[in-house]
């Protein structure tokens, strides 16, 4: 019963569990966080990841995920990005664009077994 009291939907309890993990990815990269910590919080967050973006891959609920992973996208650029010269609209679709580079790269390695080193991905 206390899921029905704090979550009106699976989607919200979904989103209150991969919001913070995602977030504090993000906050790694935004924050400037030393290459070897970034690295080692990376790699406890793929091995987290793995099975659960499997499994909503599945469960067809990616959608959560990628759009969590979308607004931290923009909240990067919001921080680490000059805009100088670009209205809104042109922000949102630079974010966007980059945004799906990004998780599908990081979509593809988690799905297929995570074969490469984490350490190989110099963009992150």
């Amino acid at each position: 019963m206390a899921y029905y009291r704090n979550f009106d939907t699976l989607e919200d309890i979904l989103r209150a569990y991969f919001a913070p993990r995602i977030s504090h990815l993000f906050d790694d990269v935004i924050e400037r966080v030393p290459t070897d910590a970034k690295i080692a919080d990376m790699q406890q967050f793929f091995e987290e990841m793995g099975a659960a973006l499997s499994l909503a891959e599945r469960r067809n609920y990616e959608y959560i995920i990628q759009r969590l992973f979308d607004g931290n996208m923009r909240r990067f650029y919001d921080n680490n990005r000059h805009w100088d010269g670009l209205d809104p609209t042109a922000k949102r679709y630079w974010a966007k664009f980059m945004s799906a580079g990004v998780y599908g790269i990081w979509r593809e390695w988690l799905l297929h077994g995570q074969q490469e080193r984490l350490a190989t991905f110099t963009c992150w």
